[in-house]
């Protein structure tokens, strides 16, 4: 991030469920997963951030939600769960940017395993996608099946041998 201006969200006073509840809102354009997962975790009670503040540096946004995770597992004494933990923390710096995942498209909760995915599951929150094939559509279907969409990418390079095949698979793949 940028400028100072760059580096903090501003946040708003909500009323949600009863409560009067700060939500981070975006400073930028573009994808920023971090801010959805704060909100989520801002919005279930689990993290707070004082009601007087009008904004929070990413630094701080950052360490409230490591800090939690760290909180959340810090009995576990399951060392998949540590492992977890671990990959979560390294890739939160990365959620201020985006989100690098693997999605199948036919499921809302069908992914590919990506290390960025890991802070969701360390955190209890229900990782979801709107990507779907549409159920009618039977070639479509046949043609992609379960790939994710990093095979079909591979799929489409492969068959780009192939011109008329490529040809067909990208404009089915448009769908």
């Amino acid at each position: 991030m940028g400028t100072d201006d760059d580096d903090a969200y501003k946040l708003k006073k909500i009323r949600y469920t009863g409560k009067d509840v700060c939500i981070v809102l975006q400073n930028l354009n573009g994808p920023c997963p971090l801010i959805g997962i704060a909100n989520v975790l801002l919005l279930r009670g689990d993290v707070s951030i004082p009601q007087d503040h009008g904004q929070i540096k990413s630094a701080r946004l950052l360490e409230l939600v490591s800090n939690h995770i760290l909180e959340r597992t810090k009995h576990s004494t399951d060392e998949n769960l540590k492992y977890s933990v671990s990959e979560a923390i390294d890739a939160l710096p990365r959620m201020q940017y985006g989100l690098n995942v693997n999605i199948r498209f036919n499921d809302v909760e069908g992914f590919e395993y990506m290390s960025d995915s890991t802070v969701f599951d360390v955190l209890g929150i229900r990782l979801l996608h709107g990507w779907l094939l549409d159920a009618n559509d039977e070639e479509t279907l046949r043609v992609i099946g379960n790939s994710a969409y990093n095979q079909l990418a591979e799929r489409l390079v492969e068959a780009s041998e192939n011109e008329q095949q490529a040809s067909w698979l990208a404009s089915v793949l448009k769908h």
